[in-house]
């Protein structure tokens, strides 16, 4: 019984320690937790890829819930970004049952810059982020691609959010 009461005791006091050196709450100003996110530039072939990526990056601070989204007039951020390249590469054939299937990895490559709004000042500059995302495709190319722009979006806002979550503010 002693034991159990000493373990306890002892496990109270290392949480009490922790207590003040740790917190559950992300470590973004308050007043920094608005953001603005405008259309990506889409400097690719694939066609409303900058449109898509914003959605899927707003989604995403939606989803995370450190920041909201706040219009022109009341965000502390703005995140503007450029689609930099949307490429499709074979990595494997398949020619059995007479259509020809191919293995592919999706690259989305994308530039992210932060500002902060009311200190008029860049916090990220011109950020490269780049996502490879496996498929397999059939016949049409470039449909392929578009078709699975959410997914790569979806994965180069998670690293976006990521990285402005951890930013040393």
């Amino acid at each position: 019984m002693i034991s159990r009461v000493a373990f306890l005791f002892a496990a109270l006091a290392l949480l009490s320690g922790c207590a003040t050196s740790y917190s559950w709450t992300r470590e973004v100003p308050k007043d920094k937790r608005s953001v603005l996110v405008t259309t990506f530039v889409n400097g690719s072939e694939t066609q409303e890829l900058g449109a898509v990526m914003a959605r899927q990056l707003a989604r995403e601070f939606q989803r995370e819930g450190t920041f909201s989204l706040a219009s022109e007039e009341n965000a502390a951020l703005e995140i503007q970004g450029n689609v930099v390249s949307a490429d499709m590469v074979a990595t494997g054939y398949d020619y059995r049952g007479g259509l020809r299937k191919m293995s592919a990895d999706a690259k989305i490559v994308v530039e992210v810059s932060v500002i902060d709004r009311r200190a008029s000042k860049v916090l990220i500059d011109n950020q490269r982020y780049e996502v490879e995302v496996p498929t397999t495709v059939e016949n049409d190319y470039p449909n392929a691609l578009r078709d699975l722009s959410g997914r790569a979006c979806d994965e180069l806002s998670r690293l976006i959010v990521d990285d402005l979550l951890n930013l040393k503010w």
